[in-house]
């Protein structure tokens, strides 16, 4: 027991103190920020995409990614950006089923924004927990407005963004909406 005199210290900091543990579709997850030892599991999420998958969060179809693509995105500056995985299992098990990321446009109080979930996990709200997560981060660097561009048949994608306050404009001779939110 503490007295009023001397507080009781903080408990020592944990290895998973910025691990959000949360239930989708009644599976335990943990979302936490892409670390470099991540780069196999983003390999797998990303060929376990399908077509359709790849064209909608990227606007054009990538076929491959690279060993050295995988490190660079899970090898994310996390005091600038921020990159967030939803894992399903534990330890060498764990499962990457969603992908969140923010990008600060340099010299502005923006950053892009843009998801990806499992094809198997989509429509358990996993996109919005990121996104809010996202929010968090961000805001206290700084960032006032998420932009992203998205596909106009992305309607869950576009549902988000419009649920936070989202305003679009159309890109002329494409398919795709630019998104602006306010995080006020």
């Amino acid at each position: 027991m503490s007295s009023p005199l001397r507080p009781t210290p903080p408990p020592p900091a944990r290895a998973d103190e910025n691990v959000l543990r949360r239930e989708f579709g009644g599976r335990p997850t943990a979302v936490r920020p892409l670390r470099p030892d991540d780069s196999r599991r983003l390999l797998a999420f990303f060929r376990s995409h399908t077509p359709e998958t790849v064209r909608s969060r990227y606007g054009y179809c990538v076929g491959e990614m690279s060993a050295i693509r995988a490190a660079e995105l899970v090898g994310v500056d996390q005091t600038i950006d921020s990159a967030l995985g939803i894992f399903e299992g534990t330890g060498a098990a764990q499962r990457l089923v969603a992908i969140g990321r923010c990008y600060r446009l340099p010299g502005q109080a923006k950053a892009e924004i843009a998801f990806v979930v499992h094809e198997e996990r989509r429509r358990l709200g996993m996109a919005a927990a990121v996104y809010d997560a996202l929010s968090e981060i961000m805001r206290p660097r700084g960032v006032t407005h998420f932009v992203a561009q998205v596909e106009q048949d992305n309607a869950a994608m576009l549902g988000l963004f419009l649920r936070h306050g989202g305003k679009t404009r159309a890109i002329p001779g494409t398919n795709a909406l630019d998104v602006s939110i306010s995080l006020h």
